[in-house]
């Protein structure tokens, strides 16, 4: 019943760590994405200034919270992006990781509130998870916060006491001492599962029409602004119609299999294994890789604890391993320690070269996963002037390795580090490896001692030993965890009612409660907004996307969204990132009006992929080309708005190819080439215009 329990009540912290990871990496992906835009889209030089933004704001009547909004200047953008990313990098290695995993929710909170129109579904996806494992132990596992805590943690004074096991604490031990916020099993890990599965479910519901059918994908391939370059060079392969089917069925398949009581750690796996190939899907077919890549971290959390127990206690005789070090080396006797504490499949055995003074001609290797132990004969190449040089691995059939190998045998035992050590066996980094170590083993004792490690011989303090088993936690110390658990406990479930009750809003899920005071505001300044539909209920039926016939000098023109000449065409893969896929049709449509303003003196400026040196550029046409995804009609074209003297490629009578010159009934205002001087139609807020 404690195994059924905990497969439903908690996530393994080692789930945990790993998820950290890999939306810490995530999370720098989508930062790295911004930096390329930071001059546009965080500064006041871009399309929306702080204080314009700010204003419109006010006149919808809603503010919204970015700490961007402090940043004026480009270099100001590129200093908050510098900060935002060193708090990520401490939250993806686990450096203080409460307070790194807060201000990551900040940072994001300030990237994506800092321009509305350029919000994507994948925001409030990567926010929602962020502000749900904000009460769950994310740095418990594979963080240097843990790696130093076991090092603090270690009662190891000697080298004979690294040859037993018994000092090792016990996972009883462990979980009774956990701090409040630190246990795994809460009400925090089974609400962001129920989180996780209503992001599912509300997606896959709404899909219809083109989803049943199997073309879903392949006409999303074919939308300009929705389509990633990998995702618009596949977009005629058979491919898409299997890949829209699994997208259809995976969120329904990961639920069901999630909650599967049998089978618990396979069921598990599959479930995980569904999710990361949804998400990845997205992630490498559309522009919105922060949604993609969030869902595919957030696969990770399914993984289970009996699939953990299976892997890190699986016993591998092949690759036991005695290991005899330097115990005069600081740094040595300290990774031994290291490595024996998580070293759960018990494969190593740690022995210090002093053993080996007397003329020892036997040693111990692991002969089982139960612990037990051989003696074998000493290979008569290993003398004691060897120990003393090099760190040895000894094999149970008495071969042995010497060090850069050693070092990857050794890491090759230890779970979570196998691919470390097999990486560090390939030849070309195998041989780097072996010049690294030849320059540091003779080195080894005056860095131990540079580090503040014990080391040829400087006594080491004895604490006092305590039979781990025996040790209990005090009463007060359960009392004060109880106490400060409940209290997170009632925040954490606070947080998650606002969150699930958010996404019926949006999505209708039947639950019929409007979020309203408290619950309500957590998802406005958070932006945990649930507006994460992506395709839904189909792929739009309209590839659209921008021109700009910017003219730098008389007779010649650029298009400073591509860099290149101005060409009308949806013919080729849209590489601006998500942000300019959301931003452009928001602010053209009659409701933006007044973020327009902006837009357009950016335009005129310069581009994404352009800027003059010594100013403004003459003129800009913005053109916006729209034409069905089935090719049934033409693609149509309209100037949506002219600044300065306009554009030169498509300005003069006549100029553009002739299948412009047909035009889709629904354009509200299409424009063909035409002269100079025929009054243009205006879409955007009327007035003077720049450089006139």
């Amino acid at each position: 019943m404690n195994a059924f329990l905990r497969h439903y009540l908690r996530i393994d912290a080692r789930s945990l760590g790993l998820f950290r990871i890999a939306l810490g990496l995530t999370l720098l992906s989508d930062l790295a994405q911004r930096f390329v835009h930071r001059a546009a889209f965080y500064s006041n030089e871009g399309v929306l200034p702080n204080h314009n933004h700010l204003f419109n704001l006010k006149n919808e009547g809603r503010f919204v919270w970015s700490l961007l909004h402090a940043f004026a200047t480009p270099g100001e953008a590129t200093v908050g992006l510098l900060l935002i990313a060193l708090v990520y990098v401490m939250f993806t290695v686990g450096i203080y990781s409460r307070v790194s995993h807060v201000l990551s929710l900040v940072g994001l909170v300030s990237l994506s509130a800092r321009n509305l129109l350029a919000e994507g579904p994948g925001e409030p996806i990567a926010l929602a998870l962020l502000l749900a494992t904000v009460f769950l132990p994310v740095g418990s596992a594979f963080s240097l916060d843990v790696i130093g805590a076991r090092a603090r943690a270690a009662t190891e004074t000697k080298p004979k006491d690294l040859v037993e096991d018994a000092q090792l604490p016990s996972a009883k031990l462990v979980q009774a001492g956990r701090l409040p916020g630190f246990s795994p099993t809460s009400l925090a890990a089974v609400g962001t599962l129920g989180l996780l599965f209503v992001i599912l479910y509300s997606t896959a519901q709404a899909r219809t029409g083109s989803w049943t059918d199997g073309t879903a994908l392949h006409k999303a391939m074919h939308v300009h602004l929705v389509a990633s370059p990998l995702g618009f060079s596949i977009r005629n392969s058979p491919i898409l119609g299997p890949l829209t089917q699994f997208v259809r069925i995976a969120p329904y398949a990961t639920i069901g299999l999630a909650l599967v009581p049998v089978v618990r750690g396979p069921a598990r796996l599959a479930a995980a294994a569904c999710l990361a190939g949804y998400g990845l899907t997205f992630a490498l077919l559309t522009q919105f890789s922060l949604y993609g890549f969030t869902l595919a971290s957030a696969s990770l959390l399914l993984i289970s604890s009996d699939s953990w127990e299976a892997w890190t206690s699986r016993f591998d005789k092949r690759r036991t391993r005695t290991v005899i070090y330097d115990e005069d080396c600081g740094i040595c006797f300290w990774l031994s320690r290291y490595l024996r504490r998580i070293d759960t499949r018990r494969q190593l055995i740690f022995l210090g070269n002093g053993s080996f003074q007397d003329g020892a001609d036997e040693l111990e290797v692991r002969a089982s996963a139960d612990g037990k132990r051989k003696l074998i004969k000493l290979p008569d190449a290993l003398t004691p002037e060897v120990f003393e040089s090099t760190v040895v691995a000894i094999r149970e059939d008495g071969s042995f390795a010497l060090r850069g190998q050693a070092v990857s045998e050794v890491m090759r035992a230890v779970p979570g580090l196998a691919f470390v050590g097999w990486l560090l066996s390939l030849p070309v980094l195998s041989s780097l490896f072996e010049i690294f170590y030849k320059l540091f083993a003779p080195r080894r004792a005056a860095v131990s001692v540079a580090l503040g490690m014990s080391a040829c011989g400087v006594p080491r303090p004895e604490p006092k030993q305590a039979d781990a088993e025996t040790l209990e936690v005090a009463p007060a110390t359960r009392l004060k965890n109880w106490i400060l658990g409940g209290f997170r406990e009632g925040l954490a479930l606070g947080v998650l009612l606002a969150l699930v009750l958010r996404a019926d809003q949006v999505h209708s899920l039947g639950i019929g409660v409007k979020p309203t005071g408290m619950l309500e505001s957590i998802t406005w300044w958070t932006r945990t907004t649930a507006q994460w539909a992506l395709l839904s209920p189909e792929p739009p039926t309209f590839s659209e996307g921008p021109v700009v016939d910017a003219m730098i000098r008389e007779g010649e023109s650029i298009d400073s969204f591509t860099g290149r000449q101005p060409v009308m065409t949806l013919d080729e893969p849209f590489e601006l990132g998500s942000m300019w896929a959301m931003y452009l049709p928001r602010v053209i449509s009659d409701e933006r009006r007044g973020y327009q303003s902006a837009f357009k003196a950016y335009t005129l400026k310069r581009g994404p992929r352009f800027q003059l040196e010594d100013g403004r550029l003459i003129g800009a046409d913005f053109y916006w080309l729209k034409r069905p995804v089935d090719g049934s009609e033409e693609m149509a074209k309209e100037r949506i708005f002219r600044q300065g003297r306009g554009g030169g490629t498509f300005g003069a009578p006549g100029s553009g190819p002739p299948n412009l010159q047909q035009r889709l009934p629904m354009l509200r205002t299409p424009i063909d080439p035409e002269p100079e001087t025929t009054p243009v139609p205006q879409r955007l807020t009327p007035g003077e215009e720049l450089g006139e």
